[in-house]
């Protein structure tokens, strides 16, 4: 028997963790699959992870594979919240899955775990410290079956004697009819539910009143659906405030022991037929029946390398579903991808992912939509490709930086975003914004996409600035160059134009794209740019754009950075070598007499001049207005 002095210290202690891990550790048990019995629930790291998120936001979403027990950890999180909820607090709990058995099955694990809960925890009406007290109707307080916690009770619906209420719904138009101030939803299943985003938009209303609401969606991959998946996808890219917990079948100790690792490897023999081999990796297991550590870094590490993970649990698992590779995409590997028109093969967006993307970065002070990754590096040459929207609200306005001079710590060489802008904004104010970071970023060269028109507004925001590496169409695209009106004075004397306007390159410069992310020459660090990657197919007429209700407005401006880079960096860099050793020869033909050199105390890098001018920037103009890094590289207008 627990004294008095005792519970309200475990009452006080456990109502402060909103996380509610203490309590369920200690108080909930639960039935464990595999090894067919009830067991006190002892959380995985993951699922932790998971209570944390769900008590320091109101909105979460995971994306988890089948048989992972976060539908039985959702409820019980529910239920424990449930039990300090107070008197004066009368919550409403919807559970909504495809099926009506579904949700009736969380209902009864919610109804579970509140009659575990110890009866002191209610208050004196279900509890006494004298066992044979009685209560004023002469019954015994403590006998559970005479004083129940529920005043209503079915399959469908529960009611505390608090006041809140508890209902199990299918899928459907009805499914929150008659439900008022919902403070917990909780979509099981979420992807697989008929017609959800109606059926959640339906539910969420009921919620329009409640201060402290909570949304739970629970879910393995069904394709792209209507409700799961852009809920899913908006949430990567910081469109809404869901927050995402994320698992992978080998975090969960049940079924990763033994754990191995394996890789593909392509070689040649003597003949240079092609040969793949395969090569194994075990992880260290800590005791006799194959547990190993919780590694994620690690693992997510050997994943960006090539590296699959496989072990007895997922073996048996792929037998069992037909080792159909759709089925195990989905429901084993969390895919979304279910079909061969994806653009971008889903192994190399998950490399990108595993091996490149970080969630650290800075903000702008001023605009934060601009994401950060790595500040400017003197002496680094920079691109900044921008696609700038129609104006309307189903689209975007974007610009991608990237540092073309990027050195890994291999020594070897490669292409880096650094900085990205996504949202909403006119072209006039992207142009300032593009002049600002452009000039940060060592007189970036600036590609505007000027096709259909749309980015003219950020090019003369930029010419008026006076911003002087920003690109022209070159003599490569000039078959492809649209005659723009608002541009026409601003035509070169070589008849070049400012802005992007190779409309017919495209398919080109996708392509280019492609092919350096699969190198990983180009190396990704944000998870935008993953998330357009997702839904980015081929159409039936064979283009590449995104799926309806998406957008590549990222994808569109690092491709035709790419271009640029290609067509012009590397093209007219090799003719600058070309020409330097045609002037090498005549000098030595004619024994022209060399230069002397500069004094050593004399900077002569391609940014400073010996009277130190590179001060481009002063109050948005520049004191030389002649100056321009990368002059050797483009003509000038």
């Amino acid at each position: 028997m627990i004294s008095q002095e005792e519970q309200v210290k475990e009452y006080v202690k456990c109502f402060e963790d909103k996380s509610r891990i203490y309590f369920i550790e200690n108080y909930f048990k639960t039935y464990d699959a595999t090894i067919e019995r009830v067991v006190p629930f002892k959380l995985f790291p993951k699922q932790k992870e998971y209570l944390l998120n769900c008590a320091n936001n109101s909105n979460n979403i995971v994306l988890k594979p089948r048989q992972s027990g976060y539908s039985t950890v959702t409820c019980a999180y529910i239920a424990a919240s449930l039990v300090f909820a107070g008197m004066d607090n009368h919550e409403v709990v919807l559970i909504i899955a495809n099926k009506l058995d579904m949700s009736q099955d969380d209902l009864a694990k919610l109804k579970d775990f509140l009659l575990q809960v110890p009866r002191w925890f209610w208050g004196e009406d279900y509890y006494h410290p004298e066992e044979n007290a009685l209560n004023d109707k002469g019954k015994r307080i403590n006998d559970e079956k005479e004083n129940s916690i529920f005043v209503r009770e079915t399959i469908k619906e529960l009611t505390l004697f608090t006041g809140t209420k508890m209902y199990a719904r299918s899928s459907g138009a009805n499914a929150s009819r008659g439900i008022s101030a919902c403070s917990y939803l909780f979509l099981d299943e979420a992807a697989f539910i008929e017609k959800g985003s109606k059926v959640a938009a339906a539910a969420i209303r009921t919620m329009g009143s409640v201060k402290n609401k909570h949304i739970f969606m629970v879910s393995t991959p069904n394709l792209k659906d209507s409700l799961y998946y852009p809920t899913y996808h908006n949430a990567q890219l910081g469109l809404n405030n869901y927050k995402i917990t994320y698992l992978k079948w080998y975090y969960d100790p049940r079924y990763n022991k033994n754990l191995k690792w394996y890789k593909e490897l392509l070689t040649t023999d003597v003949d240079g037929n092609e040969i793949k081999e395969i090569i194994w990796e075990n992880e260290s297991i800590i005791d006799k029946v194959g547990n190993i550590r919780y590694q994620p870094d690690r693992w997510k590490e050997k994943e960006g390398d090539g590296w699959k993970a496989t072990s007895p649990w997922f073996v048996e698992e792929c037998n069992n579903s037909n080792n159909d590779a759709i089925l195990i995409a989905q429901e084993l590997l969390c895919s979304f991808i279910g079909s061969g028109n994806v653009a971008v093969d889903p192994k190399v967006v998950e490399m990108q992912k595993n091996k490149n993307v970080t969630d650290q970065y800075k903000t702008d002070p001023i605009y934060d939509d601009i994401r950060i990754f790595k500040p400017p590096i003197t002496g680094h040459r920079y691109i900044l490709g921008v696609d700038v929207s129609r104006g309307d609200a189903g689209d975007n306005s974007a610009f991608e930086l990237l540092d073309v001079d990027a050195i890994d710590e291999f020594g070897i060489k490669y292409i880096e975003q650094v900085a990205e802008y996504e949202g909403k904004m006119t072209g006039d104010i992207l142009g300032e914004l593009c002049f600002k970071y452009g000039t940060l970023y060592n007189n970036a060269l600036i590609v505007v996409d000027c096709i259909g028109g749309y980015g003219e507004s950020t090019v003369l925001t930029l010419l008026n600035l006076e911003y002087q590496n920003l690109y022209y169409e070159t003599v490569q695209n000039k078959d492809y160059m649209i005659n723009s009106p608002k541009l026409e004075k601003f035509v070169s004397n070589d008849e070049k134009l400012p802005g992007f306007h190779a409309k017919s390159a495209r398919t080109y410069m996708v392509s280019t794209f492609i092919q350096a992310l699969k190198s990983n020459l180009l190396r990704i660090r944000s998870i935008r740019v993953i998330g357009e990657l997702e839904t980015w197919v081929i159409k039936a007429t064979g283009k590449i754009e995104h799926l309806s209700g998406c957008h590549d407005d990222t994808l569109m401006s690092i491709a035709m950075a790419m271009f640029v880079y290609e067509h012009n960096f590397i093209k007219m860099k090799q003719q600058q070598e070309a020409d330097a050793e045609i002037l090498k020869s005549w000098i030595t033909t004619l024994k022209v007499k060399e230069p002397e050199k500069q004094p050593n105390n004399i900077d002569i890098s391609p940014h400073k001049d010996k009277y130190n001018m590179f001060k481009i920037y002063r109050g948005n103009q520049f004191t030389n207005k002649n100056q321009n890094p990368y002059s050797w590289l483009f003509s000038k207008r």
